[in-house]
Protein backbone atom coordinates (compact mmCIF):
# COMPACT_ATOMS: atom_id res chain seq x y z
CA UNK A 1 0.00 0.00 0.00
CA UNK A 2 0.97 3.13 -1.23
CA UNK A 3 0.74 5.39 2.12
CA UNK A 4 2.47 7.95 3.41
CA UNK A 5 4.28 7.21 6.94
CA UNK A 6 2.86 10.26 8.87
CA UNK A 7 5.92 10.15 11.45
CA UNK A 8 8.29 10.59 8.72
CA UNK A 9 6.50 13.87 7.59
CA UNK A 10 9.21 16.94 8.06
CA UNK A 11 9.75 20.39 6.68
CA UNK A 12 12.12 20.98 4.10
CA UNK A 13 15.20 23.22 3.83
CA UNK A 14 12.81 24.31 0.14
CA UNK A 15 9.56 26.86 1.04
CA UNK A 16 6.52 25.28 1.39
CA UNK A 17 8.34 21.82 0.94
CA UNK A 18 7.86 18.96 2.70
CA UNK A 19 9.25 15.26 2.54
CA UNK A 20 8.22 12.20 3.72
CA UNK A 21 8.48 8.30 3.32
CA UNK A 22 6.36 6.12 1.86
CA UNK A 23 6.00 3.04 3.45
CA UNK A 24 5.73 0.81 0.09
CA UNK A 25 5.79 1.40 -3.23
CA UNK A 26 6.41 -1.40 -6.20
CA UNK A 27 7.63 -3.65 -3.93
CA UNK A 28 10.01 -1.42 -2.18
CA UNK A 29 9.71 0.25 1.21
CA UNK A 30 10.99 3.54 3.02
CA UNK A 31 10.79 5.80 -0.50
CA UNK A 32 11.32 9.33 0.18
CA UNK A 33 9.16 12.37 -1.63
CA UNK A 34 9.10 15.45 -2.03
CA UNK A 35 5.45 17.62 -1.46
CA UNK A 36 5.93 20.71 -2.44
CA UNK A 37 3.27 23.64 -2.72
CA UNK A 38 3.75 25.08 -5.58
CA UNK A 39 1.46 28.15 -5.82
CA UNK A 40 0.04 29.10 -2.27
CA UNK A 41 1.90 28.62 1.06
CA UNK A 42 1.65 25.41 2.80
CA UNK A 43 2.17 23.90 6.08
CA UNK A 44 2.25 20.37 8.28
CA UNK A 45 -1.69 20.81 9.24
CA UNK A 46 -2.56 21.12 5.47
CA UNK A 47 -0.28 18.52 4.10
CA UNK A 48 -1.82 16.40 7.02
CA UNK A 49 -5.26 17.46 5.81
CA UNK A 50 -4.72 16.70 2.03
CA UNK A 51 -2.47 13.17 2.74
CA UNK A 52 -5.52 10.68 1.57
CA UNK A 53 -6.30 12.83 -2.05
CA UNK A 54 -2.16 12.52 -1.97
CA UNK A 55 -2.41 8.83 -1.01
CA UNK A 56 -5.05 8.48 -3.66
CA UNK A 57 -2.79 9.26 -6.52
CA UNK A 58 0.40 7.21 -5.06
CA UNK A 59 -1.99 4.34 -5.61
CA UNK A 60 -2.77 4.81 -8.98
CA UNK A 61 1.22 4.52 -9.37
CA UNK A 62 1.27 1.32 -7.31
CA UNK A 63 -1.55 -0.34 -8.62
CA UNK A 64 -0.80 0.09 -12.45
CA UNK A 65 2.77 -0.49 -12.75
CA UNK A 66 1.58 -2.58 -15.99
CA UNK A 67 -0.29 0.14 -17.66
CA UNK A 68 2.93 2.43 -16.74
CA UNK A 69 4.97 -0.10 -18.50
CA UNK A 70 2.78 -0.36 -21.36
CA UNK A 71 2.80 3.48 -21.93
CA UNK A 72 6.61 3.46 -21.56
CA UNK A 73 6.31 1.02 -24.85
CA UNK A 74 3.79 2.40 -26.73
CA UNK A 75 5.35 5.86 -26.66
CA UNK A 76 8.76 4.38 -27.71
CA UNK A 77 10.26 7.69 -26.68
CA UNK A 78 13.80 6.13 -28.43
CA UNK A 79 12.51 6.87 -31.76
CA UNK A 80 12.98 10.94 -30.92
CA UNK A 81 15.98 10.63 -30.04
CA UNK A 82 19.31 10.52 -32.32
CA UNK A 83 22.35 11.64 -31.38
CA UNK A 84 24.29 11.14 -34.16
CA UNK A 85 24.68 14.38 -35.29
CA UNK A 86 26.30 16.02 -32.32
CA UNK A 87 30.11 15.25 -32.40
CA UNK A 88 30.17 16.15 -28.34
CA UNK A 89 28.58 13.09 -27.42
CA UNK A 90 30.91 10.14 -26.80
CA UNK A 91 28.95 7.16 -27.72
CA UNK A 92 25.96 8.61 -29.54
CA UNK A 93 22.66 6.46 -30.47
CA UNK A 94 20.45 6.34 -34.04
CA UNK A 95 17.39 4.84 -33.51
CA UNK A 96 16.35 2.14 -35.61
CA UNK A 97 13.71 3.46 -38.37
CA UNK A 98 10.20 1.91 -37.34
CA UNK A 99 11.59 -0.25 -34.76
CA UNK A 100 9.41 -1.49 -31.76
CA UNK A 101 10.40 0.00 -28.15
CA UNK A 102 12.21 -2.95 -26.89
CA UNK A 103 14.12 -3.14 -30.06
CA UNK A 104 15.28 0.07 -29.92
CA UNK A 105 16.29 -0.51 -25.89
CA UNK A 106 18.51 -3.52 -26.95
CA UNK A 107 20.09 -0.83 -29.45
CA UNK A 108 20.81 2.06 -27.08
CA UNK A 109 22.23 -0.57 -24.56
CA UNK A 110 24.58 -2.01 -27.11
CA UNK A 111 25.24 1.71 -28.29
CA UNK A 112 26.10 3.04 -24.79
CA UNK A 113 27.65 -0.21 -22.46
CA UNK A 114 30.52 -2.17 -22.70
CA UNK A 115 30.34 -5.44 -23.75
CA UNK A 116 32.06 -8.11 -22.41
CA UNK A 117 32.62 -12.13 -23.04
CA UNK A 118 32.33 -13.83 -19.53
CA UNK A 119 32.46 -18.19 -19.83
CA UNK A 120 31.97 -17.98 -23.61
CA UNK A 121 28.65 -15.73 -22.90
CA UNK A 122 28.56 -12.48 -24.42
CA UNK A 123 27.04 -9.63 -22.29
CA UNK A 124 26.53 -5.64 -21.48
CA UNK A 125 28.26 -4.25 -18.41
CA UNK A 126 26.19 -1.32 -16.60
CA UNK A 127 28.19 1.15 -14.27
CA UNK A 128 27.22 -1.40 -11.49
CA UNK A 129 28.85 -4.49 -13.67
CA UNK A 130 25.59 -5.68 -13.69
CA UNK A 131 25.39 -8.43 -16.51
CA UNK A 132 22.44 -7.57 -19.52
CA UNK A 133 21.29 -10.47 -21.79
CA UNK A 134 19.91 -9.43 -25.04
CA UNK A 135 16.95 -9.77 -25.95
CA UNK A 136 15.41 -8.05 -23.45
CA UNK A 137 11.77 -9.96 -23.54
CA UNK A 138 8.81 -7.18 -22.16
CA UNK A 139 9.12 -9.52 -18.72
CA UNK A 140 12.98 -8.65 -18.55
CA UNK A 141 11.94 -4.96 -18.61
CA UNK A 142 8.79 -4.99 -16.45
CA UNK A 143 10.70 -6.80 -14.09
CA UNK A 144 13.55 -4.29 -14.09
CA UNK A 145 12.15 -1.41 -13.02
CA UNK A 146 11.95 0.86 -10.14
CA UNK A 147 10.61 4.37 -9.08
CA UNK A 148 12.59 7.03 -7.38
CA UNK A 149 12.78 10.87 -7.12
CA UNK A 150 9.06 11.18 -6.23
CA UNK A 151 7.75 15.06 -6.40
CA UNK A 152 4.08 15.15 -5.10
CA UNK A 153 3.32 19.34 -6.45
CA UNK A 154 0.53 20.75 -4.50
CA UNK A 155 -1.05 23.65 -7.07
CA UNK A 156 -3.76 25.71 -4.75
CA UNK A 157 -6.76 26.19 -7.21
CA UNK A 158 -8.48 28.78 -4.11
CA UNK A 159 -10.11 26.32 -1.53
CA UNK A 160 -8.79 23.19 -3.28
CA UNK A 161 -5.65 21.73 -4.98
CA UNK A 162 -4.69 19.66 -7.92
CA UNK A 163 -2.01 17.29 -7.43
CA UNK A 164 0.36 16.10 -9.60
CA UNK A 165 3.28 13.15 -8.85
CA UNK A 166 6.46 13.32 -10.90
CA UNK A 167 8.61 10.63 -10.58
CA UNK A 168 11.54 8.59 -12.14
CA UNK A 169 11.39 5.35 -13.80
CA UNK A 170 15.09 3.72 -13.38
CA UNK A 171 16.20 0.15 -14.76
CA UNK A 172 17.95 -2.45 -12.60
CA UNK A 173 20.23 -3.70 -14.37
CA UNK A 174 20.76 -0.52 -16.21
CA UNK A 175 19.29 -0.57 -19.51
CA UNK A 176 19.35 3.50 -19.34
CA UNK A 177 22.60 3.77 -19.36
CA UNK A 178 22.72 6.26 -15.80
CA UNK A 179 19.63 8.09 -16.95
CA UNK A 180 15.76 7.59 -16.10
CA UNK A 181 12.76 7.89 -17.77
CA UNK A 182 11.13 11.35 -16.36
CA UNK A 183 7.09 10.75 -16.04
CA UNK A 184 4.13 12.64 -14.65
CA UNK A 185 0.81 11.45 -13.49
CA UNK A 186 -1.39 14.94 -13.79
CA UNK A 187 -4.20 16.05 -11.73
CA UNK A 188 -6.33 14.79 -14.55
CA UNK A 189 -4.89 10.77 -13.85
CA UNK A 190 -3.10 11.18 -17.38
CA UNK A 191 0.61 9.92 -17.63
CA UNK A 192 3.18 11.25 -19.87
CA UNK A 193 6.66 10.78 -20.11
CA UNK A 194 8.70 14.10 -20.22
CA UNK A 195 11.72 13.34 -21.21
CA UNK A 196 14.90 10.50 -21.29
CA UNK A 197 17.15 12.54 -18.23
CA UNK A 198 20.74 12.17 -17.13
CA UNK A 199 21.10 11.26 -13.49
CA UNK A 200 24.10 13.70 -13.52
CA UNK A 201 22.29 16.77 -13.87
CA UNK A 202 25.34 19.01 -15.10
CA UNK A 203 26.79 16.35 -17.33
CA UNK A 204 31.05 16.08 -18.12
CA UNK A 205 33.38 15.39 -15.45
CA UNK A 206 33.63 17.80 -11.57
CA UNK A 207 37.20 19.73 -11.28
CA UNK A 208 36.41 18.40 -7.84
CA UNK A 209 36.65 14.86 -8.18
CA UNK A 210 39.34 13.29 -7.16
CA UNK A 211 39.28 10.87 -10.46
CA UNK A 212 39.49 13.88 -12.80
CA UNK A 213 43.04 14.08 -14.70
CA UNK A 214 44.47 16.76 -13.35
CA UNK A 215 46.71 16.73 -16.51
CA UNK A 216 44.54 18.25 -18.84
CA UNK A 217 45.48 21.04 -20.82
CA UNK A 218 44.56 24.77 -19.61
CA UNK A 219 42.37 25.62 -22.82
CA UNK A 220 40.21 22.39 -22.15
CA UNK A 221 39.86 23.61 -18.52
CA UNK A 222 39.42 27.03 -19.00
CA UNK A 223 36.51 25.79 -21.92
CA UNK A 224 34.99 23.58 -19.08
CA UNK A 225 35.07 26.47 -17.14
CA UNK A 226 33.02 28.72 -19.39
CA UNK A 227 30.88 26.24 -20.06
CA UNK A 228 29.74 26.12 -16.95
CA UNK A 229 29.26 29.75 -15.89
CA UNK A 230 27.36 30.17 -19.20
CA UNK A 231 25.47 27.79 -17.55
CA UNK A 232 24.92 29.50 -14.35
CA UNK A 233 24.02 32.82 -16.26
CA UNK A 234 20.80 30.32 -17.94
CA UNK A 235 19.67 29.62 -14.67
CA UNK A 236 19.72 33.02 -13.47
CA UNK A 237 17.76 33.70 -16.41
CA UNK A 238 15.10 30.91 -15.30
CA UNK A 239 15.30 31.95 -11.71
CA UNK A 240 14.36 35.64 -13.17
CA UNK A 241 11.68 34.55 -14.76
CA UNK A 242 9.90 32.99 -12.56
CA UNK A 243 10.63 35.47 -10.02
CA UNK A 244 8.74 37.92 -12.83
CA UNK A 245 11.77 40.42 -12.67
CA UNK A 246 11.79 41.69 -16.38
CA UNK A 247 15.01 44.18 -15.51
CA UNK A 248 16.95 40.91 -14.41
CA UNK A 249 15.82 39.24 -17.77
CA UNK A 250 16.91 42.22 -20.33
CA UNK A 251 19.95 42.44 -18.13
CA UNK A 252 21.14 39.37 -19.26
CA UNK A 253 19.93 39.83 -23.34
CA UNK A 254 23.21 40.67 -25.46
CA UNK A 255 21.75 43.78 -27.13
CA UNK A 256 21.60 41.69 -30.71
CA UNK A 257 20.11 39.29 -29.14
CA UNK A 258 17.54 37.26 -30.94
CA UNK A 259 14.77 34.54 -30.43
CA UNK A 260 13.19 32.42 -32.63
CA UNK A 261 10.38 30.08 -31.99
CA UNK A 262 9.14 26.61 -33.83
CA UNK A 263 6.31 28.73 -36.02
CA UNK A 264 9.65 30.87 -37.19
CA UNK A 265 8.25 34.32 -35.26
CA UNK A 266 11.44 36.18 -34.42
CA UNK A 267 12.09 38.66 -31.70
CA UNK A 268 14.96 41.05 -30.07
CA UNK A 269 15.53 42.26 -27.23
CA UNK A 270 13.00 44.48 -26.99
CA UNK A 271 10.39 42.29 -27.69
CA UNK A 272 11.28 40.16 -24.96
CA UNK A 273 10.60 42.42 -22.53
CA UNK A 274 7.11 43.32 -23.82
CA UNK A 275 6.85 39.38 -24.02
CA UNK A 276 7.41 38.74 -20.67
CA UNK A 277 5.49 41.67 -19.51
CA UNK A 278 2.57 40.39 -21.16
CA UNK A 279 3.06 36.83 -19.41
CA UNK A 280 3.44 37.94 -16.35
CA UNK A 281 0.07 39.96 -16.52
CA UNK A 282 -1.65 37.09 -17.86
CA UNK A 283 -0.63 34.43 -15.44
CA UNK A 284 -1.21 34.59 -12.03
CA UNK A 285 1.63 32.46 -11.33
CA UNK A 286 3.97 30.97 -13.98
CA UNK A 287 7.38 29.14 -13.69
CA UNK A 288 9.34 27.00 -15.33
CA UNK A 289 10.99 24.09 -13.68
CA UNK A 290 14.18 22.58 -15.76
CA UNK A 291 14.18 18.83 -16.33
CA UNK A 292 17.39 18.20 -17.73
CA UNK A 293 20.32 19.98 -19.49
CA UNK A 294 23.27 19.26 -21.32
CA UNK A 295 25.88 20.77 -23.42
CA UNK A 296 25.79 21.60 -26.92
CA UNK A 297 27.80 22.71 -30.29
CA UNK A 298 28.86 26.29 -30.59
CA UNK A 299 27.77 27.65 -27.03
CA UNK A 300 24.73 26.19 -27.49
CA UNK A 301 22.80 24.87 -24.31
CA UNK A 302 20.10 22.38 -24.88
CA UNK A 303 17.64 22.65 -21.66
CA UNK A 304 14.62 20.45 -21.07
CA UNK A 305 11.93 22.29 -19.01
CA UNK A 306 8.12 22.12 -17.72
CA UNK A 307 6.48 25.32 -17.85
CA UNK A 308 3.09 25.72 -15.96
CA UNK A 309 1.42 28.79 -14.87
CA UNK A 310 -2.14 29.80 -13.71
CA UNK A 311 -4.33 32.63 -15.67
CA UNK A 312 -7.64 33.97 -15.25
CA UNK A 313 -9.48 35.37 -12.17
CA UNK A 314 -8.31 33.33 -9.58
CA UNK A 315 -11.32 33.94 -7.14
CA UNK A 316 -13.81 32.65 -9.63
CA UNK A 317 -12.20 29.13 -10.51
CA UNK A 318 -15.10 28.69 -13.59
CA UNK A 319 -12.93 31.42 -14.70
CA UNK A 320 -9.27 30.07 -13.66
CA UNK A 321 -7.31 27.68 -16.40
CA UNK A 322 -4.48 25.60 -15.20
CA UNK A 323 -1.66 25.47 -18.18
CA UNK A 324 1.18 23.11 -18.52
CA UNK A 325 3.70 22.07 -21.31
CA UNK A 326 7.17 20.37 -21.78
CA UNK A 327 9.74 22.45 -24.09
CA UNK A 328 13.15 23.29 -24.97
CA UNK A 329 15.16 25.71 -25.03
CA UNK A 330 18.05 26.32 -26.96
CA UNK A 331 20.64 29.36 -25.12
CA UNK A 332 23.28 30.92 -27.59
CA UNK A 333 25.78 32.64 -25.47
CA UNK A 334 28.50 34.70 -26.17
CA UNK A 335 30.35 37.41 -24.17
CA UNK A 336 28.59 36.44 -20.80
CA UNK A 337 25.25 37.56 -22.22
CA UNK A 338 22.62 35.06 -24.13
CA UNK A 339 23.25 35.84 -27.64
CA UNK A 340 20.25 34.05 -29.20
CA UNK A 341 17.48 31.52 -27.95
CA UNK A 342 15.49 29.02 -29.71
CA UNK A 343 12.20 27.99 -28.46
CA UNK A 344 9.98 24.54 -28.70
CA UNK A 345 6.81 24.44 -26.72
CA UNK A 346 4.59 21.04 -27.35
CA UNK A 347 2.63 18.54 -25.28
CA UNK A 348 5.63 16.69 -25.81
CA UNK A 349 9.64 17.06 -26.52
CA UNK A 350 10.41 18.03 -30.60
CA UNK A 351 12.32 15.59 -32.12
CA UNK A 352 16.16 16.28 -33.20
CA UNK A 353 14.93 16.61 -36.85
CA UNK A 354 12.24 19.14 -35.79
CA UNK A 355 14.73 21.41 -34.46
CA UNK A 356 15.53 24.70 -36.36
CA UNK A 357 19.20 25.23 -36.73
CA UNK A 358 20.39 29.11 -35.92
CA UNK A 359 22.44 31.02 -37.82
CA UNK A 360 23.86 34.21 -37.28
Amino acid sequence: MAKINIKSLKKSEEVDCYVAEINELWGDKGIETTIDFVYGTGNKIKVKRLLPLIEEKLEIIDNNKKWIVETIIEDNIFLGIDESEYSFIEKPFKPKKNADFLSQLEKYVRTKLKKKMIDKKTYYLDVNNERITLPISEKDFFDSLKISDIEVNLYSMGAEYDIEVTFKIRAIPDYFAEHSLEMVLDSENELNILDLVSDDNLEGPSLFDDEFDTDLDEEFIKSYMEDIHSKILIFEFIEAINKRNVKKIDSLLDRNFICIDQSLQERNKADMKKYFENIFKSYSNYQIEVVDNGFGESERFYFSLLIKGIYGDLKDKTKMFFEKKAAIYIFGIENDKIKSLEIYEKSRLPMRDEMIEYKD
